[in-house]
């Protein structure tokens, strides 16, 4: 029942408005000055005038800034524009960079300008919508309120696609895959999961270095509104696939959720710089035409078009190119030429000129410049030309010679597009840097590609980085020796390998492959290794890396003869461990390892975590078939003591003995016998506990862990470690070392600034996938908020010159703050007191005016309250209020009503799409079932209804009045009134 009374009195509302709407406005309409008015009143936007047609009436003749229906953000004052603005009496506009052009303009003027009001202004007790608090302040109730979806991540990076997500309006609750252990009962099973698991940490840690994570642009730490330990992070995201990477050390359930943040018009500009332009460059020209050149990269342009601005100057260098830069603002989002592939950038005008090139449908556009009577030029492009460079340079001469600026700034580097510039490789070759090796001759072949050479046979050896680096070398895989070629051409040519390191003493950074192994081990050429030849090349690698540390280390003079025996006694643990390995490659049993072989030893090797007859024999001091908690102890502690010798040569600091009862080094001990015999702990002083090298809290914390896991394994509880203990102990080691990964995709619809809220303890990282949007399976509800736009982290409110702020790709501020209409209703205060300043005569009148407008505005929004407020009839009925748009424009409407609005992107409200753009959006609607679509009114109706014919999507209109209506019967009332009535039908109320 009283759901229904509120529906009927929403319904009254609405007859209301729709019958009063435009009853002051139709009437006040006055484009000719008659004999009776007070003055000529200037603006630069339709819902201004509206504002001044509501409160002046006929007392006034009202001019718009452009005669003709153009995005104010798009407006370039013509000469005649200048002079009937310098005839006004006063100039009313918004503010907020909504008219990037108002700045220069009224600069232009001097002492010729008009009185100029800004009129954007909130009600008491309201500030400003920034695109960052509005963004922080969705993620915070998104996640603090849902909705909640569960997601299971996945536990390999290359399955990160298998679950997708987006920035929408829910909160993920996302759960690290656990597998289910299966028992330490099969020693195989438990080999396999230590090197297979150990494989998979290994490649995350290569993944990481094979592609840089995106960095956060800003943090915010406890934001207001957000559950107690809580960031956000703000990352700049392009359009494609991202990996997002957890890293779980205490795997535990945590909620995120993802927005796009807000932004108003960058869909009209191409630039992705904090300025107008992107890249800038200053050149000496000679010649009559020149020729720049967009060309296709990886098979597609970068943008099918592009802004350059070009100014002519005389002095071709630095300081001018930055000194022209004032003037390009305004040249560049103006009015540009169009100029279509296989045109001619003409006229080049004496203050610049600026120009919108369209590619054509080949691999190369060409665009002619007319440079008669030019000797340089200054180029300021919305793009980077670079992006456009595949096989040539993108501004030649009319003879073909390329031509280089003299300076530039932003988006540079040459593309590789040969050996003229660039990094002198061109694509040719791709990524594959190596050679293919036929190892039953142990040569060389001319097969220059990985999948060619393993059809025939043969072995690819990679090899990444070619021409001359300090320490390559030539390496005859014949007679395993070097020879005396310096280049890698001349090396290959004469049928040797090129290896590279940093220098020839063994420390050569590359991971160590069977190929590498079998060419450096493989003394007899039968293309396997026995245990003599694996363990001789193991003591020379050895030998060589000590002979390169010794050179470099301060021994301590009065070392023990004690120490070096324990050097020899490790020296044979280590050779009866290899020699288990060996024996544990070989598969057949032969004595030999093949390749696959060696792959398996490799394996073993690089594992973090030994197995358990890999522990008994490293730490088994007393033979027992038992570990006691001092000999692992020990043992760990020698092995942490190895990893600082090799980072930290010269440090070496010996062994010290330790008392665990005191946790105090005993100095009354100085070698290992007596030490263990007084049942004390013999240890790395660098490494092991007690050290002096001020990881004393971090060593204790680690001993602590590991006792614990230690005592945990000892089941019997003798304080000895059995095999079926040991094996339990060393999982919970690995899985204390190499924490469980968590994966998943984030589909990014468009580029823009994107919010990640999350746990202040959860550790993640932001990594562009490869293969780019493959499909979006068994997913709905998704949304992006927000439109294209930049962000100025250093801006908090107007700039110091003056009321306008920078161009609208950096604003920080949502300036469609009249489509509140308790918003506009503050403006007309802002509009009366203008006025009433320039015309004192019309004060009476025009107070009578704004009162009577201020009432209806008022009315207005006790409508829009009574379909969307708390008490509303979409609560009542508990209706999902969000809705899908093509503009995001309305982030007010959006915070004072409640409402959510997605954006749909692709379909420009101002401009005619792409059949891709289309193609995108018919795609969007259908994953994320939506049902209607919010469009502008001007947005292009072939496209709309070409979408409608695909998704049967119903088309509702949503009016921003940046432009003048369609239908001259309509002003502000009548279209919020429709705009009101389409949401409450769109949304179901």
């Amino acid at each position: 029942m009283n759901a229904n009374w509120k529906r009927a009195m929403l319904t009254s509302l609405i007859l209301i408005f729709s019958s009063l709407a435009g009853c002051l406005g139709n009437d006040t309409d006055n484009d000719e000055t008659s004999d009776d008015s007070l003055g000529i009143v200037m603006v630069s936007t339709y819902h201004i005038g509206e504002l001044v047609k509501g409160i002046a009436g006929d007392d006034v003749t009202m001019e718009y800034m452009s005669l003709d229906n153009i995005p104010v953000h798009d407006y370039e004052p013509s000469a005649s524009d200048l002079i009937r603005l310098q005839n006004a009496d006063v100039f009313f506009y918004h503010g907020l960079g909504l008219e990037p052009w108002v700045e220069a303009t009224l600069s232009s003027l001097g002492s010729d300008a008009p009185t100029s009001i800004e009129v954007h202004t909130m009600p008491s007790g309201e500030t400003t919508l920034d695109y960052e608090g509005v963004l922080v302040a969705d993620l915070c109730e998104t996640l603090a309120e849902g909705p909640y979806e569960a997601i299971e991540l996945v536990d390999e990076e290359e399955h990160a696609d298998d679950v997708e997500i987006h920035a929408e309006y829910t909160a993920f609750n996302m759960t690290f895959h656990h597998d289910d252990h299966e028992g330490h009962d099969e020693h195989d099973d438990h080999d396999d999961h230590d090197e297979e698991g150990h494989d998979d940490h290994d490649d995350h840690d290569a993944g990481h270095e094979g592609h840089a994570h995106v960095e956060a642009e800003e943090t915010i730490t406890n934001p207001e509104g957000c559950p107690a330990d809580s960031i956000i992070s703000i990352f700049h995201l392009e359009e494609g696939e991202y990996v997002l990477e957890f890293d779980a050390v205490h795997p535990e359930d945590f909620t995120m959720a993802v927005l796009k943040m807000g932004g108003g018009h960058a869909h009209h500009h191409h630039g992705h710089g904090d300025g107008p332009f992107e890249w800038a460059g200053i050149f000496s020209v000679s010649d009559s035409t020149h020729t720049w050149t967009m060309e296709k990269v990886d098979g597609s342009y970068a943008d099918p078009s592009m802004r350059v601005v070009i100014i002519p100057t005389d002095t071709p260098t630095e300081p001018t190119m930055h000194s022209l830069e004032s003037g390009v603002e305004a040249l560049i989002e103006g009015d540009c030429k169009v100029i279509e592939d296989g045109e001619t950038m003409t006229p080049i005008s004496a203050e610049g000129s600026c120009f919108e090139l369209h590619v054509g449908s080949g691999d190369i556009s060409t665009f002619t410049m007319d440079t008669a009577g030019v000797s340089g030029f200054a180029a300021y492009t919305a793009h980077s030309p670079y992006e456009f460079e595949a096989t040539q340079h993108y501004l030649k001469d009319s003879q073909g010679n390329d031509v280089e600026h003299i300076a530039e700034e932003g988006g540079g580097g040459h593309g590789d597009h040969g050996d003229e510039h660039g990094d002198e490789h061109g694509d040719e070759h791709g990524d594959e840097q190596g050679v293919c090796h036929d190892m039953s001759s142990h040569t060389n072949n001319a097969i220059d590609n990985e999948a060619d050479c393993e059809a025939g046979g043969f072995i690819w050896m990679e090899d990444n980085d070619h021409g001359d680096h300090d320490g390559d070398y030539c390496h005859d895989t014949v007679t395993h020796t070097n020879t005396n070629h310096t280049s890698e051409e001349a090396c290959e040519a004469a049928g040797h390998m090129w290896m590279e390191g940093d220098g020839h003493d063994g420390h050569h950074d590359e991971e160590m492959t069977s190929e590498h192994m079998l060419e450096a081990f493989d003394s007899n050429n039968d293309s396997h290794l026995s245990w003599d030849e694996f363990w001789s090349g193991m003591e020379a690698d050895h030998d060589e890396h000590e002979g390169h540390h010794d050179e470099n280390e301060t021994h301590d003079e009065n070392e023990t003869h004690e120490e070096n025996e324990t050097h020899e006694d490790h020296d044979e643990h280590e050779e009866e461990l290899f020699m288990w390995m060996f024996n544990n490659s070989d598969m057949n049993g032969d004595g030999l390892l093949n390749m696959s072989e060696i792959d398996h030893l490799i394996e073993v090797m690089d594992s973090d975590v030994p197995s358990p007859e890999q522990a008994l024999i490293m730490g088994d001091v007393n033979d027992d078939e038992h570990i006691s908690w001092d000999e692992f102890w020990n043992a760990w502690g020698e092995d942490e003591h190895e990893g600082h010798h090799d980072d930290d040569d010269g440090n070496h600091s010996g062994m010290v003995c330790y008392n665990m009862t005191s946790h105090t080094v005993d100095n009354g001990y100085t070698t290992e016998s007596d030490c263990e015999a007084a049942g004390l702990m013999w240890t790395a002083a660098t490494g092991g506990p007690g050290g002096d090298d001020g990881h004393d809290a971090h060593d204790e914390h680690e001993e602590e862990t590991l006792m614990e896991m230690f005592n945990e394994s000892d089941m019997n509880s003798d304080g000895l470690l059995n095999m079926s203990e040991l094996d339990h102990f060393l999982e919970d080691m690995d899985a204390w070392q190499n924490p469980p990964m968590g994966y998943i995709t984030l589909h990014v619809g468009a580029e823009g600034e994107y919010g990640f809220a999350h746990p202040a303890d959860l550790e993640f990282h932001v990594v562009m996938a490869g293969d780019g949007h493959e499909g979006h399976d068994d997913h709905a509800g998704h949304d992006d908020h927000g439109d294209e736009d930049g962000h100025d982290e250093d801006e908090e409110g107007h700039d110091e010159d003056g009321d306008d702020h920078e161009g609208e790709e950096t604003l920080n501020y949502d300036p469609h703050s009249w489509l509140s209409p308790l918003a506009f209703n503050a403006q007309v205060t802002v509009v009366l007191d203008g006025l009433n300043a320039a015309f004192p005569d019309g004060e009476t009148d025009f107070t009578a005016n704004a009162a009577a407008y201020s009432a209806q505005l008022l009315a207005l929004d006790t409508a829009f309250d009574a379909a969307f407020g708390t008490d509303g009839v979409c609560m009542a009925g508990g209706h999902d209020k969000t809705v899908a748009a093509n503009h995001n424009a309305y982030s007010y409407i959006a915070v004072q009503y409640g409402i959510k609005f997605m954006t749909v992107h692709g379909l420009d409200p101002e401009g005619e799409p792409s059949p891709e753009d289309v193609a995108k959006v018919v795609e969007f609607i259908k994953e994320e079932g939506i049902t209607v679509l919010f469009v502008e009114e001007y947005t292009d109706q072939s496209s709309v209804q070409s979408i409608v014919d695909e998704t049967n999507v119903e088309i509702k209109i949503l009016y921003t009045m940046e432009m003048a209506p369609s239908d001259a019967d309509d002003d502000y009332l009548s279209m919020m009134t429709k705009n009101l009535e389409n949401l409450v039908a769109g949304i179901g109320c």
